[in-house]
C-alpha cells in the first residue's frame, strides 16, 4: 500500500475527517448524549435555561437540544464553514437563535449577555488552537496559562450561580505515556470504503499531543497530521479553580462516551 501525506488537498482533507466525524457521531451517539446532557441541565432548573454553546460546531449537541424543548441558545464557533452548515441547517439557528462566530479568547470582549449554562463539550477543549498551527503556543507555562485565559472567558459568560459543562478526551491521561492508537471505524466515502484510524502520540513534559488521522481508502493511506495541548482531567479541574470556578467535579457519564465531562459551579446565585 502507498503512503501520501495530504498537504495541498483540501477538498480530500475535508472529506476524509468527515468520515471520523460520521464514524463517531452516529444518530445514536448523538441522540443518547443529548438524553443525558438533558438531564443534566434540567437538574434544579427547566428548559427556559439560558444556554452558551461554545463549540457549536455543525450542531451538535445545540440541535438535539433544541428539538428537545431547549430554546434559548446561542452558538458560537471559530469555523465560518462549520457555522454556515449549522444555520443551513435550519432549526431556528441564524434566527431565534443567535449564531456567532468567534474565537473563545474573543467571546467575553464581544457577548455581553451572561447563561445559566455555559458549554464547551464535545471534547473541543482538548483540540484548542489545533486547527490553526500558527496560533498555539509553546512550552509547559505557556500552554498552561492559555489554557486559564481560554477558561476565564467561558467563567466570565457563566451567569453567578450558573454551570460551566466541559468535556475532554478520555485518552488525554497520564497512562498513555508515548502513545494511543484509536480505531475510529469505516465508512463509506463516494461509493468506497474507507478506514479511519487515530494514532496519538504524547509529550507530557511539552505538554504537547501528536494525533494522526488515517484513513485507508481505494488502496492508499492518507494521513493528516494535527498537534494539540496535552493536559488531564484532573489538571483541567485545577485550571478551573484557578480563574474562580467552585466545585469543579467530575460527572458520571455512560461508557461509550468518548469524553469525560466536568462540571463547574460559578459562585453566587441565579
Amino acid at each position: 500500500m502507498n503512503k501520501t501525506t495530504l498537504v495541498d488537498d483540501r477538498e480530500l482533507l475535508t472529506k476524509l475527517w468527515t468520515v471520523c466525524e460520521q464514524l463517531l457521531h452516529t444518530d445514536d451517539y448523538k441522540n443518547s448524549y443529548a438524553r443525558w446532557l438533558s438531564e443534566a441541565l434540567l437538574h434544579d432548573a427547566d428548559r427556559s435555561i439560558t444556554i452558551m454553546d461554545t463549540a457549536a460546531g455543525v450542531g451538535f449537541p445545540s440541535q438535539q437540544l433544541f428539538a428537545q424543548g431547549f430554546e434559548n441558545i446561542w452558538c458560537s464557533d471559530a469555523a465560518p464553514d462549520l457555522l454556515r452548515s449549522l444555520i443551513a441547517s435550519g432549526g431556528g439557528f441564524g434566527k431565534t437563535a443567535p449564531v456567532l462566530c468567534l474565537k473563545w479568547q474573543d467571546l467575553s470582549h464581544v457577548i455581553m449577555s451572561r447563561f445559566d449554562a455555559v458549554l464547551c463539550l464535545d471534547a473541543s477543549i482538548g483540540f484548542m488552537d489545533s486547527w490553526g498551527a500558527e496560533e498555539m503556543v509553546t512550552g509547559p507555562d505557556a500552554i498552561c496559562e492559555r489554557v486559564r485565559e481560554v477558561l476565564q472567558n467561558f467563567y466570565t459568560l457563566t451567569k453567578p450561580g450558573g454551570r460551566f459543562f466541559v468535556g475532554l478526551q478520555k485518552n488525554n491521561n497520564r497512562k498513555n505515556t508515548e502513545r494511543y492508537v484509536m480505531p475510529v471505524g469505516k465508512a463509506t466515502l463516494d461509493g468506497h470504503t474507507a478506514t479511519a484510524t487515530w494514532d496519538m502520540r504524547y509529550d507530557w513534559p511539552a505538554r504537547r499531543k501528536t494525533w494522526l488521522n488515517l484513513v485507508e481508502y481505494q488502496g492508499k493511506l492518507y494521513e493528516q497530521t494535527r498537534y494539540s495541548y496535552l493536559f488531564d482531567k484532573h489538571e483541567l479541574a485545577g485550571f478551573l479553580q484557578d480563574v474562580g470556578f467552585t466545585d469543579a467535579r467530575e460527572v458520571q457519564t455512560p461508557d461509550f462516551f468518548y469524553e469525560d465531562v466536568i462540571v463547574a459551579q460559578k459562585g453566587g446565585f441565579l
